[in-house]
This record gives structure tokens, C-alpha cells and sequence, in this order.
């Protein structure tokens, strides 16, 4: 009860934009097509979505889905420009995402240290992800697990625990696994 109902971390959607186009140079900004601008259709194809999903993807307060359509080195120097900005382009596999310089790693961070303060307690934190936007999580876990993903491959650490299995028995594999390693001890 002594925690906040709500913590953003984040700049608003608003902010974020105004910043990329107040900042990116042209070159770049022309090279880039923000998924709600787009014909309904576009969206439909782009997302691979059915148009009655459309809405609640596109609902978003705190990041920009967009398309670039420069090559990689174009897209990693609009990256590393959109980083000096505090803010952080991700793919995510049908598009880029534009948000502001946050992560799962900096929430949960910032939740077990209120935590830890209210509560008086050291917690020891289980991490689990499928993607490499856990990354950030499972690097400030102290037991981090990645569960395989068809779709990627990460092999991102020694000390990471990997699932046999993707999702939803993954899941369980890693919780159970990582249990027994802390029950070891």
C-alpha cells in the first residue's frame, strides 16, 4: 500500500516526437513514416495485424512505432543521433520503435529499490525474457533466464540460464531449474 499506483519513466509520446523532429536532421527524418500516419491498410500490412486488433496496437503513450527505409548503416547513425537525445529506437521485428532512453532493467531497478526501502528487505530477483528486450532485465537480474525463441537467437551470457523449450513450457523450465539452483545454495 505504501508503493505508488502509477510510476512513468518516460517522457509522453508527444514530448518524445517533438524532440526527434525539433532535433534528427531532415536527412534522416525523410528516410522515416510513423505507423499512425499511415493509411489504415498500410498499418493492417506493416503490423500483420486484422484491423480489429489495430486499435489497441497503435494505443501507445510513451513510444512511436515507425518504418525507415535507409540500410543499416543509415539506420545504426540514426540510432547513435537519437541516443545523444536521451531517447532509443528498437526493433521490433515489422518496425522501429522510437521511445525515450528506458528499459525493463531501469523499472524493475527502480521498483526493487522503493521496494527494498518500504520494506526494509534485500529481495533477490529472478528475471525471465524471450527477447532481446529483456536484456536490460536479465543483466540486473541476479538469476537471469532467457527462454528460446523461435524467432531470435540470443546468446547473450555465460551466467544466463536458457530454456530446452519456447514458450509457454520455457517458462516453467527456467522457474523450476532457477529454484533448485536457489534452493541448492
Amino acid at each position: 500500500s505504501k508503493l505508488n499506483k502509477k510510476i512513468i519513466l518516460s517522457r509522453t509520446k508527444d514530448q518524445i516526437l517533438n524532440c526527434f523532429l525539433n532535433n534528427v536532421e531532415n536527412n534522416f527524418k525523410k528516410k522515416c513514416k510513423f505507423v499512425e500516419d499511415l493509411k489504415i491498410s498500410e498499418q493492417v500490412q506493416i503490423l500483420g495485424l486484422p484491423r480489429e486488433k489495430l486499435a489497441k496496437a497503435m494505443k501507445r503513450n510513451f513510444s512511436i512505432p515507425m518504418i525507415f527505409s535507409g540500410n543499416d548503416d543509415e539506420k545504426r547513425q540514426l540510432k547513435h543521433l537519437i541516443k545523444k537525445l536521451d531517447m532509443k529506437v528498437q526493433d521490433g521485428g515489422r518496425v522501429l520503435n522510437l521511445g525515450d532512453d528506458v528499459s525493463k532493467g531501469n523499472a524493475m531497478s527502480f521498483f526493487v529499490k522503493n521496494l527494498s526501502k518500504i520494506t526494509n528487505k534485500n529481495y533477490t530477483i529472478i528475471g525471465i525474457g524471450d527477447n532481446e528486450n529483456d536484456i536490460s532485465m536479465l543483466d540486473k537480474s541476479d538469476y537471469p533466464c532467457m527462454v528460446r525463441n523461435g524467432n531470435i537467437n540470443i546468446n547473450h551470457e555465460n551466467r544466463y540460464l536458457y530454456s530446452e523449450n519456447e514458450a509457454p513450457m520455457g517458462w516453467i523450465e527456467v522457474v523450476k531449474k532457477t529454484l533448485n539452483e536457489i534452493y541448492k545454495k
